[in-house]
């Protein structure tokens, strides 16, 4: 025969624990969400002065770079995180994007815990120098 399951009390006290945690976990999903949010709207900001119908493609553009692949190349002897953003679907975000990679590496931006500085390129420019 087998057992019937967890006692009531035990199963009082998890189902407890987890309704804590989902009070405790919602407020922080805010909180995520909100910076992502923040971030995809800075960076449609920036994108939006090289499309000529930024108003309506500047948010699908940044979706489409976050989803999009990219290969990260660590180089430890120059201390850079390389970031390849790979092709996208229209000649005219690939424009933008290789725009967007010149103003961020001009920022000299190192990845946050190492020292490793960030370089971006796109593989949709012929000499990769995005």
């Amino acid at each position: 025969m087998g057992q019937s399951g967890p006692a009531p009390a035990q199963f009082e006290h998890q189902e407890a624990l987890c309704g804590a945690g989902v009070l405790f976990l919602l407020p922080a999903l805010n909180v995520i969400k909100m910076i992502c949010y923040r971030a995809e709207s800075a960076v449609a900001s920036l994108v939006a002065h090289h499309l000529n119908r930024a108003d309506e493609e500047k948010r699908m553009l940044v979706k489409q770079i976050i989803q999009n692949n990219a290969d990260l190349i660590p180089d430890y002897e120059r201390n850079t995180l390389t970031v390849v953003l790979h092709s996208l679907s229209a000649p005219r975000f690939n424009h933008a994007v290789g725009q967007i990679t010149q103003l961020l590496n001009e920022t000299e931006t190192v990845f946050p815990g190492t020292d490793l500085r960030l370089i971006f390129k796109t593989t949709a420019l012929s000499n990769c120098e995005g």
